[in-house]
């Protein structure tokens, strides 16, 4: 199977013009197409920086009972509609090219719509063959560049199109979602043809360059999935959406060279207790669904917990437990309730509840929605750093 990955360009119109020829004594008229620029207004065409003055909300959806949450995006001329996972956690936008699809998955009805760059006046093959693979925290896909026209919440208008740097890709499966969308620093883009990706360059276009989370929950801790419809919060393009917190943002600076949305964390506690000792890098990740951290470190506390046991890589605990745990960023402690420190019910025995915490071989945390949840998640590009704030609703 191929997916498809995409990074946005800006499109540069030309319009003709009329010049009267040197040295033409009969004064004829001639057509010549050159480019126009259009006015500036801080550094970007006046048509973007009005609409860029207003953040876009742009509704989410939850994959699978808060595994991962999704959005919709229209690619290609006329446009087609395709969903996709928000992932701060990778530089590209990968969709399914369902021209070629061979995944069981793609003959799925779950699985509809697709990405056909036959249907497309716009599609442009730019690579057949890319190398490297794109390579996730679990997993990898492989594909072809190819390129088109992209839009997102309805930002991208007649003046404001962007081209779609692709990469067709394979081994990337799942219900209702055909692709990824990767909202990273460029640094972390796999294609060598792209100097930038896809959110580099939509997000300058507004005026504030920074979007932000607000991840719904769902009302029940439970085993299965949901209804693909099932709402999932909102991402918010150029600002954040005061709706859906109150108080102050704490902000922490994004480390360099930038790439992750890594920021240093001060502490994560469990039951009020420090399990780390000092600072830690953490990763800021809405492509991960639950929180990562280094073993030895996660094995030794959740063995603390009377009746624990770890199975399959997993620690399942009672589910009745009244744990919690924390991560503190910027001297700001956020405290995640019982409800989110487990993740689901054990089907080989319902008594015993996953965690969400999970043992990895990383040297940092990886901090993805089971934390994300719980607070109001705002990503700033320039300068570069994470918010965080207290849910409103």
């Amino acid at each position: 199977m191929k997916l498809v990955l995409l990074s946005l360009l800006a499109v540069a119109h030309a319009a003709p013009t009329k010049r009267q020829e040197d040295g033409d004594d009969d004064g004829v008229i001639s057509l010549d197409l050159t480019f126009n620029p259009p006015p500036m207004v801080d550094g970007v065409p006046e048509i973007i920086h009005k609409a860029a003055n207003v953040p876009h909300d742009v509704p989410l959806t939850d994959w699978a009972r808060e595994l991962l949450y999704s959005t919709q995006i229209q690619v290609g001329t006329p446009p087609q509609t395709v969903t996709v996972h928000v992932d701060t956690g990778s530089g590209d936008l990968s969709i399914w090219n369902g021209d070629n699809c061979t995944m069981p998955e793609c003959t799925d009805p779950a699985n509809q719509p697709q990405y056909h760059p036959g249907n497309s006046s716009t599609f442009k093959l730019v690579k057949a063959t890319a190398e490297p693979v794109l390579r996730y925290g679990i997993g990898e896909s492989g594909g072809e560049w190819a390129q088109d026209r992209v839009s997102l919440g309805g930002f991208t208008q007649e003046h404001q199109n962007f081209l779609a740097q692709s990469y067709g890709s394979t081994g990337y499966g799942g219900k209702n979602v055909t692709g990824l969308l990767g909202m990273s620093f460029p640094s972390l883009t796999v294609g060598k043809e792209i100097k930038t990706n896809w959110l580099a360059n939509a997000i300058v276009r507004f005026k504030k360059p920074m979007f932000s989370f607000y991840l719904q929950h769902t009302n029940t801790l439970a085993n299965g999935t949901i209804p693909a419809t099932t709402p999932g919060g909102v991402l918010t393009l150029g600002g954040v959406n005061k709706k859906y917190y109150k108080g102050r943002i704490q902000y922490s600076n994004v480390e360099k060279p930038l790439g992750f949305w890594k920021i240093s964390m001060d502490a994560v506690k469990f039951n009020g207790k420090a399990i780390t000792n000092g600072t830690a890098d953490a990763v800021i990740d809405t492509g991960t669904s639950l929180v990562l951290g280094p073993a030895d470190i996660v094995d030794a506390t959740m063995a603390g917990i009377p009746g624990a046991d770890k199975y399959q890589g997993m620690w399942r605990v009672p589910c009745n437990t009244t744990a919690t745990y924390s991560l503190t960023f910027s001297g700001k402690e956020w405290v995640v309730p019982p409800r989110d420190f487990l993740y689901t019910a054990s089907r080989a025995d319902p008594s015993l509840c996953y965690t969400s915490i999970v043992p990895a071989q990383y040297p940092f945390w990886l901090v993805g929605d089971s934390f994300l949840k719980n607070v109001y998640t705002v990503f700033q590009w320039k300068p570069a750093r994470v918010g965080f704030a207290e849910l409103r609703v």
